[in-house]
């Protein structure tokens, strides 16, 4: 009769089921066969779920939007846009013939990125342009400019219109700003390059920041459109400016953007470098 094998198992070694060697209890897998052990130890399941854990990790480590989206987020997105015309009045005037502009700030109030589309309603018989659309990164801000135009046989008296911004990702996340255009008979004296005016003002930044405004503060900036004017009581303004008064009529409004070149030219000036947006109002030309 045989003899069976007696096999000694000392304290902390167990016996490899597949090549019967001592190997340590501890131990993931067998040091000779190089097979994973059974007991106490893990199945193909096991490794399986590790290594889908290893790679989830990587990705998350390189790149997370594989994972959560686009905007790197597991949150729900929600969808929100804002329009403001700050201080600006809502109410222009313009000539028959003429025109007139509005500095309106929108944000993107939303989690994620959007396209804010804009549109209008109740512009006849103005000629209202604006920005089709704009790109926009969560919290971000712009200033759109929206152009007024008034054909010449515009009758005098008070138009109302609606600016609509709209969420492309949700078209029910929307705001609107109503505006109103006063056509009336201006006068026929225009700024020139000579003239001492008082105007009223509001400044963006063109990343949509909003500045100050003359409005805010009650009273009017006295400008001289001339650099070379030697009267203090008038100041000079950077040439941007400046140079968009001459051709404005009293009571007009326009906007002015001006870049870093015709702004302020000293590195220590708090706006240095910086492209400004400016809605100026002519409220007087003081030149006799």
């Amino acid at each position: 009769m045989a003899k069976r094998r007696k096999v000694e198992i000392e304290e902390g070694m167990v016996e490899c089921h597949y090549c019967k060697k001592m190997v340590l209890e501890s131990a993931w897998r067998c040091p000779s066969c190089r097979k994973w052990f059974r007991e106490g130890k893990i199945g193909i399941l096991g490794i399986v779920l590790i290594l889908a854990l290893v790679i989830a990790l990587v990705l998350y480590l390189v790149k997370p939007t594989l994972l959560f989206g686009e905007d790197g987020e597991t949150t729900e997105k929600e969808y929100n846009v804002n329009l403001s015309l700050d201080t600006g009045p809502q109410m222009h005037k313009a000539g028959q013939g003429g025109y007139t502009e509005y500095a309106i700030r929108v944000t993107n109030l939303a989690n994620a990125a959007d396209t804010i589309q804009f549109s209008s309603e109740g512009t006849s018989p103005l000629v209202v342009t604006f920005d089709e659309s704009i790109p926009m990164a969560p919290g971000d801000q712009d200033i759109t400019i929206i152009k007024v135009d008034v054909p010449s046989v515009t009758p005098l008296g008070s138009y109302d219109f609606r600016i609509y911004a709209t969420s492309r990702s949700d078209p029910a996340a929307k705001d609107l700003v109503d505006l109103t255009v006063e056509v009336v008979t201006l006068s026929e004296r225009y700024v020139i390059t000579t003239d001492k005016v008082q105007v009223h003002y509001a400044l963006w930044l063109s990343e949509g920041d909003f500045w100050e405004s003359s409005y805010q503060r009650g009273e009017t900036l006295l400008v001289s459109v001339d650099p070379e004017n030697e009267d203090v009581t008038y100041i000079e303004v950077i040439p941007g400016f400046y140079e968009g008064l001459p051709g404005m009529k009293r009571g007009e409004i326009k906007v002015v953007v001006v870049p870093p070149s015709k702004g302020y030219t000293n590195p220590d000036a708090e706006l240095w470098g910086k492209t400004l947006i400016f809605q100026i109002e002519l409220v007087s030309i003081d030149t006799a």
